[in-house]
C-alpha cells in the first residue's frame, strides 16, 4: 500500500475519500459486531481486524506522523492481544 501511494500520488489522491469511507464503514461494522458477540476468541479475532483497519486507514495519508502512530497502534495491538489471550486461557 505504501509503495502504491508513493508511485501513484495523483491517482491515490482521487480515491482517498472513497477509500476512507469504505475503511471507516468496515471499522464501524466490525465494532458493531463486537457488541453482540459472546465468544471471546471471536472477540479477539475481531479486535485484531479492528486494529488492522485503523492501521490501513492511517497508512493512506502517507505522512511520517501517521506512520509513527501506526507503529504505536501495532504495539498496542500486540500487548492487548497477548493479555486478552492470557485472560481467556
Amino acid at each position: 500500500m505504501y509503495k502504491f501511494l508513493v508511485i501513484n500520488v495523483f491517482l491515490s489522491s482521487l480515491f482517498l475519500g472513497f477509500l476512507d469511507l469504505i475503511i471507516l464503514f468496515g471499522i464501524f461494522m466490525v465494532a458493531s459486531t463486537l457488541l453482540f458477540n459472546v465468544d471471546y476468541k471471536k472477540v479477539i479475532a475481531f479486535w485484531s481486524v479492528l486494529h488492522t483497519g485503523i492501521s490501513v486507514l492511517l497508512f493512506w495519508y502517507n505522512d511520517l506522523i501517521f506512520v509513527v502512530v501506526v507503529v504505536f497502534c501495532n504495539f498496542g495491538h500486540i500487548l492487548s492481544s497477548c493479555f486478552m489471550f492470557l485472560m481467556i486461557g
